[in-house]
């Protein structure tokens, strides 16, 4: 099921499974800019991350002295959330700890995810309660994946909001993340240039990323979308080697190390909310020219 929202210029069109962005569509011109799921090549679109990021290294948890079995990227991709607000050009929607995410996440929550559509484009906010009594330990990532105007990848690249040297962390088979420094080139124009063998070993991982937005060009300069964010410290960009898409991901954490402690308290990045607060994150995405 989707709800859709619109604004003069833009559709959206949002699952209530996992509350997951599935279109942005310009409505002059009918360009979509979310990737459309094709299970040949991934079945995902913009999935949300929590309370884990990527991968557990032992494949759970201590919580409490109890193993926890957390499913990579968390679990909000495999829950229908509530739909609990809607006008024309806004929606939010809403899920809550239940007896099956107590069973092997036992904190108590409330998660909320605002849709707010302008002319320029789509903000997306996360609102997460501590509903308990105790500390709640959680991250949020997003994932959203967003469209090349083109099949051919080669045509595009990624401009950035820093002129500092990048550095990305290697990502094993399994998906772990290795908190080394690897220097990564950029092109002529000063941008990560798109390829088809860009991720041939997995997402390009930013720890501690001083970046905060990313742009796609193609090699003439012209840029196509935007998306921001305010503070969330890390950053994944992956798309399956060759797709005609690319997903721009901020998140709180990352997926374990080969030496990461297998404390949920301890892992980088971990967040920690008193009992009754309240913790707000997002991103915003921006059509240039909405063709």
């Amino acid at each position: 099921m989707l709800t859709y929202i619109e604004s003069d210029t833009l559709r959206v069109g949002i699952r209530h499974l996992g509350a997951e962005l599935a279109s942005l569509v310009t409505i002059e011109g009918n360009r979509e800019y979310i990737w459309q799921a094709d299970p040949a090549i991934w079945d995902g679109s913009a999935p949300i991350l929590f309370p884990i990021t990527g991968v557990l290294r032992e494949g759970h948890v201590l919580i409490d002295d109890k193993p926890c079995e957390i499913p990579k990227h968390g679990f909000c991709r495999s829950r229908n959330f509530d739909l609990v607000s809607q006008s024309k050009s806004y929606c939010k929607f809403r899920t809550t700890h239940d007896d099956e995410t107590l069973s092997y996440y036992p904190f108590e929550f409330a998660l909320e995810v605002e849709f707010s559509l302008s002319n320029e484009g789509l903000a997306v906010a996360y609102t997460l309660t501590n509903t308990g009594s105790r500390a709640l330990l959680f991250s949020i990532g997003s994932h959203p994946a967003l469209m090349l105007p083109s099949a051919d990848v080669s045509a595009y690249e990624l401009a950035v909001d820093t002129s500092e040297p990048l550095t990305i962390s290697s990502v094993t088979e399994t998906g772990l993340v290795e908190p080394d420094t690897i220097p990564l080139a950029r092109n002529q124009n000063d941008a990560i240039q798109l390829t088809p063998s860009l991720f041939n070993n997995d997402a390009l991982v930013f720890i501690d990323s001083p970046i905060r937005a990313v742009t796609l060009r193609d090699l003439e300069g012209n840029a196509h979308w935007r998306m921001h964010w305010e503070h969330t410290p890390h950053l994944g960009i992956w798309a399956k080697p060759n797709a005609p898409y690319v997903c721009i991901e901020p998140w709180q954490s990352y997926a374990d190390s080969g030496t990461s402690s297998i404390n949920f308290a301890d892992k980088a990045g971990i967040q920690r909310l008193a009992a009754g607060d309240v913790s707000t994150d997002g991103y915003t995405i921006e059509i240039v020219g909405c063709e």
